[in-house]
């Protein structure tokens, strides 16, 4: 029973490091925490025996840490891409568990492309239907920390979604209605001129 609790509670660690991430709209921040979300869900993986699971963010640590580096420096991640979308499928092979490997080996690939592109919505898009994916595998290796990390990560980046969305909007009408002046009035206004 205790070892059931340690098990769920690694997971819910690493719930919280996930749903952190997300907020971020620097590339760099989201994969850093979500790197650290997914050590936990390693550790939560194997003591499951979800060898898939745990292959796949195992791979996903390394290629975080990777693309943290290789885009902080401007520097193409297509090749990388292109390895670690070679290394899940090939751990994907070796951890075969029936159907239900193809589920975790489709979200890493996806996530894959997501993390590569220096684009926080791009992160943001490709991440839902890379947890849908996952809710389905945790469901059936009865992860219930994972089911709800996923749950709540889809929220929260509806929420930063809709955080950005709004964000833009306001910063087009500022730029809609010209330069703010902070309340100081330019000669052009007509506070009068001295000619």
């Amino acid at each position: 029973m205790w070892a059931d609790i340690l098990i769920q509670a690694i997971g819910f660690i690493g719930i919280a490091l996930n749903i952190i991430a997300v907020q971020f709209n620097k590339h760099w921040q989201i994969i850093l925490v979500k790197t650290l979300g997914s050590f936990m869900f390693v550790i939560q993986y194997i003591l499951l025996k979800a060898w898939t699971g745990a292959a796949m963010d195992g791979i996903g640590i390394l290629r975080n840490i990777i693309f943290i580096f290789t885009v902080k420096r401007g520097k193409p991640t297509l090749l990388w891409i292109i390895f670690f979308a070679a290394l899940t499928v090939t751990f994907g092979v070796l951890t075969f568990e029936g159907l239900i490997s193809l589920l975790a080996i489709t979200a890493k690939l996806l996530s894959c492309i997501a993390y590569g592109i220096n684009n926080p919505r791009t992160i943001r898009y490709l991440g839902l239907p890379t947890s849908m994916l996952w809710i389905t595998y945790n469901s059936i290796h009865i992860s219930i920390a994972g089911v709800i990390n996923e749950i709540l990560v889809t929220s929260s980046i509806i929420i930063a979604e809709i955080r950005y969305i709004k964000m833009t909007k306001n910063n087009k009408k500022i730029n809609e209605k010209g330069e703010q002046t902070n309340g100081i009035q330019s000669v052009s206004e007509g506070t009068g001129s001295a000619e």
